[in-house]
């Protein structure tokens, strides 16, 4: 195994134990949201709300539970989700919690990348 080879498979697990990590995270706590019976009469009052939700955590969690068959679809899925949410809500470009979600889809996309590279 070459130096690019070991840089694309360490991209990749990194990508995969991140992503692992932050979909237990989303699950969670969309689990916990959906299942709560004080919640249950707080719903969207919006139609941002819902394209919101859509971008994030949804199409996040689409992404990374793709990315475990389709590394670069599931990366592609996952960044521009994030880059929707960004788009309609500016003022979250500066959480670095949404940041440290978005980074396994770029991991996978990096992965996906070196490993087309090398082929």
């Amino acid at each position: 195994m070459n130096k690019q080879q070991k840089i694309a498979t360490i991209v990749l697990r990194l990508a995969q134990i991140w992503g692992s990590l932050s979909l237990v995270f989303l699950l969670f706590f969309v689990g916990a949201h959906l299942f709560d019976n004080e919640l249950k009469s707080d719903n969207f009052s919006s139609t941002g709300e819902v394209v919101t939700f859509l971008f994030f955590p949804v199409s996040t969690m689409i992404g990374l539970l793709t990315a475990y068959w389709k590394k670069g679809l599931g990366g592609m899925i996952t960044t521009l989700g994030i880059i929707g949410l960004f788009i309609l809500r500016s003022d979250l470009t500066n959480n670095y919690y949404m940041w440290i979600l978005s980074l396994p889809g770029v991991l996978y996309l990096a992965s996906w990348y070196l490993k087309q590279k090398l082929n």
